[in-house]
């Protein structure tokens, strides 16, 4: 458990830590749908496709986002870090609320790809071809016939060591405010981050440490666990995977994870994410 020590330092958290088998990052130059299945069904727990989008796509990503009638300028549920978030906050918002924006700012978050060609639609439409084949499902997740937002999109700049703190995603679709949504059945949740502005800087930093309830609990975590000391850390394996514009990356989200501060300040570092898992055999859902 992560607790206070009497000398006032930070223990070490307790948690799953998975052998370096399973805890790597596979690198791609091209799109491989096998591995990204993988990662999925928890074969290793991360990978990395470069240049998966070309620059102008990612240019005009950027534009279309600054310019969005819905761009918030600070990321509801996020600590300080957030300059710019564009869709509906499944952290901070209950279910019906979440699903409410959702339908509201559909055409907003879509139009993000104006110009492009619908980039990382056409993206989940390959990946939900290739799933077809082997006689599974790709589809949105749905509550009493309500849809899950597709995408949100969000930009950092530097206001400390990273510019988004070491977190996890492993307890959020549990929380009691989204009881009785499908994608709360996933039993491995997967992040899809696509990169479309990033200077130097800004790594994926990721530990090799799922944090327990009590580990979380003892830092007053509940189902948003943003801001883990780095000294609780301090006992983990730890990569650090470069990310430039145009790559896509997937990766078990329960680990402890964070993004590197920018070498220039004035940098953003903008990443359009998303939420994977198998519901069952037969089924993937996304959702953002």
């Amino acid at each position: 458990m992560t607790e206070s020590t009497e000398s006032g330092a930070v223990a070490t958290l307790h948690g799953t830590v998975h052998p370096d088998a399973y805890f790597r990052f596979e690198e791609r130059k091209a799109l491989d749908w096998n591995l990204w299945s993988d990662v999925l069904r928890g074969d290793i727990t991360g990978a990395i496709f470069r240049g998966v989008l070309s620059a102008p796509v990612c240019e005009r990503i950027c534009r279309n986002f600054w310019s969005s009638p819905v761009l918030k300028r600070r990321a509801d549920g996020l600590p300080s870090h957030g300059r710019g978030f564009v869709g509906a906050s499944i952290v901070s918002l209950d279910l019906d609320t979440y699903l409410d924006e959702s339908e509201r700012i559909r055409a907003d978050v879509g139009a993000l790809f104006d110009g492009t060609e619908d980039a990382l639609a056409s993206l989940l439409d390959d990946y939900g071809d290739h799933l077809a084949a082997r006689g599974c499902r790709l589809r949105l997740a749905e509550h009493r016939g309500r849809r899950a937002q597709m995408f949100k999109m969000r930009s950092w700049r530097n206001t400390g060591p990273f510019v988004l703190v070491p977190h996890d995603d492993a307890s959020v679709m549990r929380s009691p405010h989204l009881a009785g949504f499908e994608a709360g059945e996933v039993a491995r949740v997967v992040g899809v981050a696509a990169c479309v502005e990033n200077g130097a800087g800004g790594e994926l930093h990721y530990w090799n440490i799922t944090p327990d309830r009590d580990s979380r609990d003892s830092l007053g975590f509940r189902y948003d666990s943003v801001g883990y000391p780095l000294e609780s850390l301090r006992d983990f394996r730890k990569l650090t995977v470069p990310v430039q514009v145009g790559d896509v990356y997937v990766f078990d989200s329960s680990k402890v994870h964070a993004v590197g501060r920018k070498l220039d300040d004035t940098d953003n570092r903008s990443t359009v994410l998303w939420s994977m898992g198998f519901l069952d055999a037969n089924t993937v859902l996304h959702w953002a």
